[in-house]
């Protein structure tokens, strides 16, 4: 943002030198009489308009501060949209539909990568999506004009197809919906920016403002009217530099660090929703992993039913404390659930 600012500041500064240099000059007779006083002695043209430059200033900033929060809220609404899908794909697809599941999975995190590259100027999808998807996938979504929304429907066809109930199927394409909301909110902002007569409007009132500043403070702050001019002016211009760098939001946003953080969830819930997913035990060097969702709750709700039903006050722990000791057996690598089938690394 500073390198940004020294050409004007190095302007206001040399306005204030000059002013400076003239004053002293002149005061000191070694300019001839015929040359002006040019400190200025009334105040009010400062006092009227300051207030005006703050109105300006403050609606800048806050309009382009607006843009990057709703970007911002955007985003993370596709990252949450994108959990919730994936998580509901991972419960509600039938098992003999895993294939519609796996590519759920892999189409879900890639609409991210596609709506990044979407709202960035210099994106590259294929880069992006590369082993993400599988080679086939990759080249029609490049073929696609609209990437965004090509996804978005491969999304809804895998739902459709993937023999979920009506209801089931009704609350997944709500996320989509929702997908779809975020893609129109990201091209509204990217598309409709800050209307250029005001940004220069502002900065051309800003720097006659900043110019005239000098012959005001030399009065009353003599050869200090130099820093403080200049800093006045970091000041102001640093407020307006602020307003223009987050008008356009996805340029500052971290799409990154959000694109990898759903790509990492989405393969966490899978992983601990595959029924051949194997929990490493305590002491071989590395942590366990948590057991898959469904066999935890088979587990749990098994011990229950061998604890003999939930008839007295001691048979209400019985489940936990034998789901714990079942548990504790796989860390320890001793012992198997033969009920799901769990084997211990």
């Amino acid at each position: 943002m500073v390198r940004g600012l020294a050409r004007p500041l190095l302007y206001v500064t040399s306005v204030a030198t000059a002013v400076a240099l003239y004053e002293s000059a002149r005061e000191a007779g070694l300019l001839p009489l015929m040359f002006p006083d040019i400190e200025l002695n009334s105040k009010e043209p400062f006092t009227l308009t300051s207030f005006a430059l703050s109105l300006l200033l403050v609606f800048r900033t806050n309009s382009s501060y607006s843009r990057w929060l709703d970007a911002r809220k955007t985003w993370g609404l596709v990252l949450n949209r994108s959990r919730d899908l994936v998580r509901q794909s991972l419960a509600w697809i039938p098992e003999d539909r895993a294939q519609h599941r796996d590519m759920l999975c892999r189409w879900v995190p890639a609409f991210s990568r596609v709506l990044m590259c979407h709202v960035r100027r210099h994106g590259d999808p294929e880069r992006e999506l590369q082993g993400m998807l599988l080679p086939h996938e990759l080249q029609e979504v490049l073929l696609a004009q609209h990437r965004p929304n090509y996804v978005l429907q491969v999304l809804a066809q895998l739902v459709k197809t993937s023999q979920v109930s009506e209801m089931e199927a009704l609350r997944m394409d709500e996320n989509i919906t929702l997908f779809e909301d975020c893609l129109g909110t990201c091209e509204r902002i990217l598309k409709t920016p800050i209307p250029l007569s005001y940004t220069r409007h502002t900065s051309r009132f800003m720097m006659i403002w900043l110019t005239l500043l000098p012959f005001e403070l030399w009065g009353s702050c003599g050869w200090a009217a130099i820093p403080l001019s200049s800093l006045i002016a970091f000041l102001l211009l640093g407020i307006e530099e602020i307003g223009v760098s987050i008008e356009e939001p996805f340029s500052i946003l971290a799409l990154e660090a959000i694109c990898e953080t759903a790509l990492s969830n989405v393969r966490e819930l899978q992983a601990n929703h595959d029924p051949s997913h194997e929990s490493s035990p305590n002491g071989t060097g590395s942590p366990r992993q948590p057991l898959p969702a469904g066999r935890l709750v088979s587990l749990t709700t098994n011990s229950g039913q061998q604890a003999g039903g939930l008839h007295t006050s001691s048979s209400l722990a019985a489940p936990g404390v034998e789901a714990v000791a079942s548990l504790e057996s796989v860390q320890a690598g001793n012992g198997r659930w033969a009920g799901e089938g769990l084997q211990s690394k």
